[in-house]
C-alpha cells in the first residue's frame, strides 16, 4: 500500500511539473500618430530564462512573431527586446545564446493604413531551466476597438 501510495505521489508531482508555465505573458499598445507600439512583457519564474529574438540557426527557438492576419496594416521594422539580454555559451548548441531572466519586454511597430485594421498573430517563444526547456506561444488580435488610431495617408 505504501509503495502505491509513493508511486501515485511521484507521479502527480511529475504531471504537475510538466504542467508548469515558467513564463506569463501579456501585451500593451501605445499610439504614436499612425503608428501603433506593441509591447509584450514575459514575467520568468525563478529558475527558467527566456531566449531573445537574435538566436543563430542551429540554436534554440529564438522569440518571434508570426502573423495570422494583417490587414490594413503594415508592420514597421522588425521585433526588439527593450533591455539589452544576457549572453552565455549554450554548449548544447555550441554557440552564445542571448536571453532574460525574470523579466523580458519586446516591441513591435506597425504603422495603421485603414481605420478598419486588424493584426491577429502569436508570439513563439522558448523557456528553459533545470527541468528542460518548454516552448510557448502567446496569441493576440488586435483591432480599431483596441486602440483609437489615425490611418496613415497612402499616397495613391
Amino acid at each position: 500500500m505504501k509503495k502505491l501510495f509513493f508511486a501515485l505521489l511521484l507521479l502527480v508531482t511529475v504531471l504537475q511539473a510538466g504542467a508548469q508555465k515558467p513564463v506569463t505573458i501579456s501585451h500593451e499598445l501605445t499610439a504614436k500618430g499612425s503608428e501603433v507600439v506593441i509591447e509584450f512583457m514575459a514575467e520568468i519564474q525563478d529558475g527558467y530564462y527566456m531566449y531573445s529574438t537574435d538566436i543563430p540557426k542551429g540554436g534554440p527557438k529564438p522569440t518571434y512573431l508570426k502573423f495570422a492576419e494583417l490587414e490594413g496594416a503594415e508592420l514597421v521594422g522588425a521585433l526588439a527586446p527593450v533591455d539589452e539580454p544576457e549572453t552565455k555559451y549554450e554548449p548544447v548548441f555550441d554557440m552564445q545564446v542571448t536571453y532574460f531572466k525574470e523579466f523580458a519586454s519586446f516591441v513591435q511597430t506597425f504603422k495603421v493604413l485603414d481605420k478598419d485594421f486588424k493584426l491577429k498573430g502569436t508570439l513563439h517563444y522558448q523557456s528553459c531551466g533545470d527541468m528542460g526547456c518548454v516552448p510557448g506561444r502567446y496569441d493576440f488580435t488586435i483591432t480599431n476597438e483596441n486602440i483609437s488610431v489615425v490611418p496613415a495617408v497612402v499616397p495613391v
